[in-house]
């Protein structure tokens, strides 16, 4: 969309929130830090769409054919400590209690057997807010497109005869449409700050995690 007809629709002040995200997401595009394949992600850190493991775990990895979701206790725990939505400080009291209570034969698979229970759990919740943030942004494109056909028709209007009854009355409608569109937008965008913040607390609970694991590992 032209910045002309940009100016023409949005309110000011949403406006100037869409050019400051627009200036952060070009510089940090002109620093590599986004890829340029995904020119409209909307959030200021960088599409990464998978988790490396190796960034964050340096033990080893699951015996081959491990499953944690058959080892009952880690199952349990992994539910009770991923979502977001349980206090860190008490999932990390329950992550410390579940780890000293293990026995010494067999601990350090069982801590690793952990970490992919976590890591897989939260690499998929992780996926889950993306596919969000995604549709999101579709929807926001066809909400602006829609904007500017109601401005373009509510420009189109004869305003010479602004005074008769039915040439005000068609202008005030699309004029009322068009706020209305604006006020969601504006909703949506709020929405896409609080949505864009989630994927990297995904990342830093699991690692927080990790950290815990890690140093009862030896």
């Amino acid at each position: 969309m032209r910045l002309s007809l940009f100016r023409r629709i949005v309110h000011p002040a949403l406006l100037g929130a869409c050019l400051l995200a627009a200036g952060q997401a070009g510089a940090a595009r002109a620093q590599g830090t986004v890829p340029a394949a995904n020119p409209d992600w909307p959030c200021f850190s960088p599409l990464r769409r998978h988790i490396d493991p190796a960034l964050l775990w340096s033990g080893p990895l699951p015996a081959k054919g491990a499953d944690w979701r058959k080892d009952a206790p880690i199952a349990a725990l992994v539910a009770e400590i991923v979502p977001r939505d349980r206090n860190l400080a008490k999932a990390e009291v329950k992550l410390e209690a579940f780890i000293k209570g293990l026995p010494n034969a067999g601990r350090k698979a069982r801590l690793t057997l952990l970490f992919a229970g976590l890591f897989q759990e939260s690499a998929r919740e992780r996926a889950r807010v993306i596919a969000r943030i995604e549709a999101l942004t579709a929807r926001q494109r066809s909400l602006s497109l829609r904007i500017a056909k109601v401005s373009a028709e509510a420009g189109a209007v004869p305003q010479d005869n602004a005074t008769a009854d039915t040439v005000a009355g068609a202008r005030q409608k699309l004029v009322f449409q068009r706020n209305l569109m604006i006020h969601i937008f504006k909703s949506m965008q709020a929405t896409m700050r609080y949505a864009c913040d989630v994927p990297p607390a995904i990342v830093a609970r699991l690692a927080h995690f990790t950290q815990i694991i890690q140093a009862h590992m030896n």
